[in-house]
């Protein structure tokens, strides 16, 4: 499938209830929601998402990031990476190796890890890696 097809808008409560993505992303949220920017990619064409992200401005931190797994690898998850260009920091679950392989690719440095973010231990188990915003490798 080609990235060209498809279209990045704005993340909200009826794509929530429209979809059903692999974290509660939505609940997740309820807090938080109107303090982050949310963007989801959709293919209206077929009536699917394909991946989303969060990021929130006050901490410059890409909050959450999910590419659905039927389109991964594609280069969706650098489209919703690039989406964030002021974006410092993130956090990805330990056990989570293919993000890391890819936000390391993407530049991003490990800088240590931790057990809680925000009181939310990793869905998966393990810990959070917290990553910064280094210098991009070719």
């Amino acid at each position: 499938m080609k990235n060209t097809a498809k279209k990045v808008v704005t993340l909200t409560a009826a794509h929530c209830r429209k979809w059903a993505f692999e974290f509660n992303i939505c609940a997740d949220l309820k807090g938080t929601w109107d303090k982050t920017d949310k963007k989801i990619i959709i293919d209206p064409a077929a009536d699917r998402w394909i991946g989303y992200s969060t990021y929130d401005p006050e901490s410059k931190s890409v909050s959450t990031m999910e590419v659905n797994k039927e389109f991964q690898r594609q280069g969706f998850g650098k489209i919703l990476l690039d989406l964030w260009p002021k974006a410092e920091q993130l956090f990805v679950e330990s056990r989570n190796t293919g993000a890391i392989a890819f936000y390391k690719k993407e530049g991003w440095v490990d800088v240590g890890d931790h057990p809680m973010v925000d009181g939310i231990k990793p869905a998966r188990g393990g810990h959070w890696i917290h990553m910064v915003k280094g210098i991009r490798s070719e």
